[in-house]
């Protein structure tokens, strides 16, 4: 009995340091961000299969060979190096069993949003593209939780940052604070019409004051008589002038 104990006790204080050894490291966004060519939030709109996953598995040893997918992709966002397009096709690793995965992603499916770090393709893996899916650090939005939690931080080059407290009248976007805009208001043509009516009036009593008052206190009645044409021609050269601006300005508004 107590040999069996002793040999459970040896083979549990071997394989506990190797499952830590080989226990797979945290993915590394900050450092795929840097290598990656292109980050974007998009949704797969076709999956074409090129070669099919097979795991090998001896007495000791698995080992995973991923199959190669081609994707179609509708871009919502791009994140670093913005494409003159918005659809994209690039082909990516994918394993059919994330126990079995090596580091490489589940296939994704049509109509499922991912959000994909695509970096040069150094291996060669399918002619005529240039570029890969980089594994592991790309993940479906639909099946994983966000990199960040949205609700405290934001997604900047790969890091977390934390949401700044924005003032009054403005939004949070794009990790920087905004200034809301307010909404022009365009006035309709009643309105403008009667906007030039009231100009209109009031020029009207503005021109009309001062000639009655002028005239009523001259002493000389033909003095009276005079200055009291000549303002009145002045004030109906100035009126019309006005009022064709205003007439004209309330047309275009």
């Amino acid at each position: 009995m107590k040999s069996i104990l002793l040999v459970m006790l040896t083979v549990f204080v071997l394989l506990f340091p190797l499952q830590l050894i080989y226990a797979p490291p945290p993915p590394d966004h900050k450092h795929a961000f840097d290598y990656a060519q292109h980050v974007l939030i998009g949704t797969i709109l076709s999956v074409e299969i090129l070669s099919e996953p097979y795991v090998q598995i001896t007495a000791n040893t698995g080992s995973t060979v991923a199959g190669i997918a081609l994707y179609e992709i509708q871009v919502e966002k791009y994140l670093k190096n913005y494409l003159d397009t918005n659809i994209v096709k690039v082909p990516g690793y994918y394993v059919n069993d994330e126990h079995f995965g090596g580091g490489f992603d589940l296939l994704y499916h049509v109509d499922e949003k991912v959000f994909l770090y695509i970096q040069t393709d150094i291996h060669n893996v399918l002619d005529g593209h240039d570029l890969i899916i980089r594994s592991y650090e790309s993940r479906s939005l639909d099946r994983l939780d966000p990199i960040c939690d949205e609700s405290k931080t934001f997604y900047h080059k790969g890091e977390c940052m934390e949401i700044s407290d924005c003032p009054l009248n403005t939004t949070f976007f794009d990790g920087v604070c905004n200034l809301l805009e307010s909404p022009s208001i365009e006035p309709t043509r009643e309105e403008s019409i009667l906007f030039t009516l009231s100009i209109i009036i009031n020029l009207c009593i503005a021109f009309s004051l001062p000639i009655i008052g002028i005239a009523y206190f001259l002493k000389k009645k033909k003095h009276r008589v005079k200055v009291l044409f000549t303002l009145i021609g002045i004030a109906i050269f100035a009126f019309l002038g006005l009022t064709m601006g205003v007439l004209r300005f309330g047309a275009e508004a």
